[in-house]
């Protein structure tokens, strides 16, 4: 599961998920206390520290990871389509166009769509 996907949860999931991460923790607490003999403040001080330890590690390899990450870059004019709308966004922009660019492929919708349709529009819009 991904860190977008946890972030969007609904804030009922995410207490819950909180509120199970605590009562581990405090169940591990308490477990290591009895078990031990250290006292329960030290017992407590060393899970402190230990999770201190982690988080900053963490972070120290989340920080150099993502530096040989390339960020994502939103590229303007490119959008993605279903493959099911294809045809009814060739329409939508067929409707309004005064010219039409081919780079292959799609030659029956240029011959049967395109062409008729931008033959029927007036030559002046041309010039």
């Amino acid at each position: 599961m991904d860190p977008e996907s946890i972030l969007t949860l609904p804030k009922e999931h995410r207490r819950t998920f909180v509120w199970l991460l605590i009562l581990l923790f405090l169940l591990v607490l308490l477990i290591d206390w009895q078990l031990s003999s250290l006292s329960f403040a030290d017992a407590f001080l060393g899970y402190v520290r230990a999770i201190a330890a982690a988080i900053l590690t963490s972070l120290f390899l989340l920080w150099v990871i993502s530096s040989f990450i390339p960020r994502n870059k939103r590229v303007e004019g490119l959008v993605e389509l279903e493959a099911g709308k294809i045809t009814e966004e060739f329409d939508r922009l067929l409707s309004t166009a005064t010219r039409w660019r081919y780079k292959g492929n799609f030659g029956r919708y240029m011959r049967g769509k395109v062409l008729p349709t931008l033959a029927k529009q007036e030559p002046d819009q041309f010039n």
